[in-house]
């Protein structure tokens, strides 16, 4: 279920949006919003290639996986990449290893 952004929005301190995600198998389902659905939502997207701050300049990944692991109970497997370039070092590939599905508001019980 995605809630479109307006001005009065309860949520527009929070983000943009919200969606219902659920994990597989539990049955029970939660609601995700701002920049940690938007997380979600690109690690579902991205499936076993996973997601990086390389691909998501200026986006705090770290703790918007943090949350999705803590607060939600989502595993995510971070894989420690290094690079070459102007600033050798390394950087992070985050990918799901709990199956996350996001839910349609029909879905939604």
């Amino acid at each position: 279920m995605i809630v479109p952004f307006t001005s009065n929005s309860t949520t527009a301190k929070r983000g943009a949006y919200k969606i219902c995600a659920a994990i597989r198998d539990e049955g029970k389902s939660f609601i995700l919003t701002g920049r940690v659905a938007w997380t979600a939502e690109q690690l579902v997207k991205a499936g076993s290639q996973g997601i990086t701050t390389m691909q998501f300049p200026g986006v705090r990944l770290s703790e918007h996986v943090r949350v999705l692991r803590h607060d939600f109970g989502i595993e995510i497997e971070t894989i420690v990449e290094k690079h070459d370039g102007p600033f050798p070092g390394s950087h992070g590939i985050y990918k799901l290893v709990t199956e996350l599905v996001i839910l349609k508001e029909s879905e939604v019980a």
